[in-house]
């Protein structure tokens, strides 16, 4: 798999189809979301329990100036027609077509919705659900080469899809056992579409893959959606828990009060037990320190089964994960984890 991967990333990269935006570090602002998968409201839309946080994190950063990068699977493609799933979800073309009005939103097309990948299609499409909606290019990347004042570094955005076997080369067999066997099972059990996200040991090899392609570049970093697991500058969640397991185990190590001691045994149990459902839901498929490298980080998704979402910010010389929570009143906005820029780059050589 890492070779395909790479092939299939080199010939985005070095073809010229991709342009790159030379832009001042100064003015990077955009939020990226991918993978949406948008369905037309029934049983077997993943995106339905997001809908809430996704409007309320795209009117913040209306508020705040920010450009959106959509980084494809935003529509669910795959299960039913772009009219139904566009008329459905109405309300958010609506708020995305704002930052296009700006001038400030960039779409990419994933494997789910890879009808976009041919010119026009989409705002053929979009302007039956919104007439007034200004021209929309889809791209299948998105390239931004900062500026600091000379290059620092560039920032490739993909979906991901690249180069996997179902997903890429073989999609049109994906995309009729979608329709035509899972969707109708779907509507009858609830389950959901997890792409990649299901299937964790292919989802480890494609995380390591995309990493060693953007660690061989010159100062690029890559970020990506498709498997729906966030990845923080080569860091899971389960990467972060293991680390933390071993720097809680050696301040335990050190301490003599009974009291501190008593609530750091808890905490690492804790963590302790987060980590074993970890390991036992992927199969031990895990993305390890060391397997990553600092050049690559996911957006994870817009359709958890929670209701939360989440992004990517790259704003204020940073670049920021973060996740918008599903609360009862209104979804609050967290920060999980942000690097420097500058630092990210310097590091890079």
């Amino acid at each position: 798999m890492s070779k395909r991967v790479s092939r299939s990333l080199d010939r985005l990269y070095d073809s010229g189809r991709v342009e790159a935006q030379r832009l001042p570090l100064a003015e990077l602002r955009w939020v990226v979301f991918s993978d949406h998968h948008r369905g037309k409201l029934d049983a077997a839309d993943d995106f339905a329990t997001c809908a809430r946080a996704y409007r309320t994190a795209l009117a913040h950063y209306l508020a705040e100036g920010f450009g959106l990068c959509l980084l494809g699977d935003v529509e669910e493609l795959w299960e039913c027609d772009p009219n139904d799933s566009l008329e459905a979800h109405a309300d958010c073309v609506d708020l995305e077509s704002r930052f296009a009005r700006r001038g400030r939103l960039h779409r990419v097309w994933g494997n789910h919705d890879d009808e976009w990948a041919s010119a026009g299609s989409f705002d053929r499409a979009v302007r039956r659900v919104l007439e007034d909606s200004p021209e929309i290019e889809v791209r299948e990347a998105v390239v931004f080469e900062l500026l600091d004042p000379d290059r620092i570094g560039s920032l490739v955005l993909a979906h991901g899809h690249q180069g996997t076997a179902f997903s890429d080369r073989l999609s049109f067999v994906s995309r009729f056992l979608v329709r035509h066997v899972w969707r109708p099972w779907q509507r009858r059990t609830g389950q959901r579409i997890t792409s990649l996200s299901g299937d964790y040991g292919l989802r480890h090899q494609h995380e390591i893959a995309q990493s060693r392609w953007a660690a061989s570049r010159n100062r690029v970093v890559l970020i990506s959606g498709h498997t729906h697991h966030p990845v923080f500058a080569g860091e899971a969640k389960e990467t972060y828990l293991m680390r933390r397991r071993s720097e809680l185990e050696a301040e335990l190590q050190s301490l003599e009060d009974p009291f501190l001691r008593s609530d750091l045994e808890r905490r690492l149990t804790e963590l302790r037990a987060d980590l074993r459902y970890r390991e036992a839901r992927s199969e031990g498929h895990l993305l390890r320190a060391g397997e990553s490298n600092e050049a690559y980080f996911n957006a994870g998704c817009c359709s958890y089964k929670s209701g939360s979402i989440t992004g990517i910010e790259l704003a204020d010389a940073e670049i920021r994960l973060v996740r918008w929570h599903q609360q009862e009143l209104e979804p609050q906005r967290e920060v999980l984890r942000s690097r420097g820029l500058r630092e990210l780059f310097s590091r890079l050589d």
